[in-house]
């Protein structure tokens, strides 16, 4: 199977896994299996679908990308999470719903530490309005997985030293799945709104989730959790909230008179990739095109070499074009050559599917001048580097 953007569908296709109405979490939009025709395929990007997985022959290789059973699991830990954000809402919140979830939290640090260190948003899971709950649970994977990638380097500027301990990935992994939990209080409709349409007392009343869920985890999951929810919008070159007034207000000091502890700047990061991916709908390589340009100067170097490692910006299983023409499936993610993956080609320059027999991977590096132009039916060459085999680092 393969995934594809909305906009790209092909009556004829046949949907690779059961896919949920945005609108409706509990209802089934799409049972797998399903031919598409184009009575189907036209209200799609209407109701907010981005993508779907595709049935393919000769692309098996993706299907272990996003398995049922790992559907199923996250699903149990959003209705779990739903049930604490209510409460958080309702001023019911108790300390034994809270703990639970260090417990999740290090059931899905042991899963990624058997996994591939690749990672990509599960759009499958989107469930609540303003997005709140797949947001939460994406950003504590992402925040996982770069202190997984960074290892000692984490702990700069903590009173720790060396290899992060379950303890730290739990202070990391709560404090992510937690850090919108200020938002609870905010009311939906006010949620609802983009925000540079909200008037300045509904912007203030936003913002103030910061400090909200900063009182609401002080005494429940101690400092460095708390920090995190205070400090996940506070970036390194002084933009952001709350600020620094607020700050020591709120009594947030950490060991060493700090105001913002390193995790918190790491969190920072993954909440910054995810709101892009999630709220303001950017492709990956967008988004690593803003955070490594135009806010590099916002997250810790170290943080945003180590995000650079683990999200690609042409993530296995999609389906991408080549500037021949070709369309393929991106197949490989190589950090060290992030704009060169491997590309299993499955149409030819007239659009037309290819035979098995005429299929091949290729590697793009050798490949003469071939290179991906387009994904999710986006145009994207304006952000590829002049030398295709760049990094991230070579364009700031």
């Amino acid at each position: 199977m393969f995934r594809i953007s909305v906009n790209e569908l092909r009556s004829g296709q046949v949907a690779a896994r059961s896919t949920h109405n945005p609108r409706d979490p509990g209802a089934v939009l799409l049972e797998r299996g399903r031919k598409l025709n184009e009575r189907i395929i036209r209200p799609l990007a209407r109701i907010g679908l981005q993508s779907l997985w595709i049935e393919q022959g000769g692309t098996e290789q993706f299907d272990q990308l996003v398995t049922e059973a790992q559907l199923s699991r996250q699903r149990d830990i959003l209705k779990g999470l739903n049930a604490v954000f209510r409460a958080a809402g309702e001023n019911k919140i108790t300390d034994k719903m809270l703990a639970v979830f260090r417990n999740v939290t290090l059931a899905l640090l042991a899963e990624l530490r058997e996994s591939p260190r690749v990672y990509f948003p599960f759009e499958e899971l989107r469930a609540d309005p303003d997005y709140s709950l797949l947001h939460s649970f994406n950003v504590c994977r992402l925040s996982l997985m770069l202190a997984l990638e960074m290892g000692e380097a984490a702990n700069e500027g903590t009173e720790k030293s060396g290899e992060l301990s379950d303890v730290d990935y739990a202070f990391i992994g709560l404090g992510a799945i937690f850090h919108d939990i200020g938002r609870a209080a905010v009311a939906p409709e006010v949620l609802a709104k983009e925000p540079w349409d909200l008037p300045n007392r509904e912007r203030k009343e936003v913002e103030a989730h910061a400090v909200r869920g900063f009182r609401l985890l002080r005494d429940r999951m101690g400092a460095i959790v708390a920090n995190i929810a205070l400090c996940h919008h506070a970036f390194l070159d002084g933009y952001g909230y709350p600020h620094q007034a607020e700050m020591e207000e709120s009594g947030s000091h950490l060991p060493g008179g700090k105001n913002v502890h390193p995790y918190s700047r790491l969190v920072s990061l993954a909440n910054a990739y995810e709101e892009l991916v999630s709220r303001e709908g950017y492709i990956a390589i967008e988004a690593l095109e803003e955070l490594n340009c135009a806010r590099k100067q916002q997250f810790p170097a170290a943080a945003l070499q180590a995000l650079n490692r683990i999200v690609p910006p042409f993530p296995p299983g999609e389906w991408v074009t080549l500037s021949s023409g070709h369309g393929g499936v991106a197949s490989t993610f190589d950090p060290a050559h992030p704009f060169l993956p491997r590309v299993l080609l499955l149409t030819d320059a007239r659009n037309q599917f290819l035979a098995k027999e005429e299929r091949l991977e290729l590697c793009l590096g050798e490949c003469g001048r071939s290179r991906i132009v387009r994904i999710r039916g986006r145009s994207i060459e304006h952000l590829l580097p002049e030398q295709t085999d760049g990094r991230w680092e070579d364009m700031r």
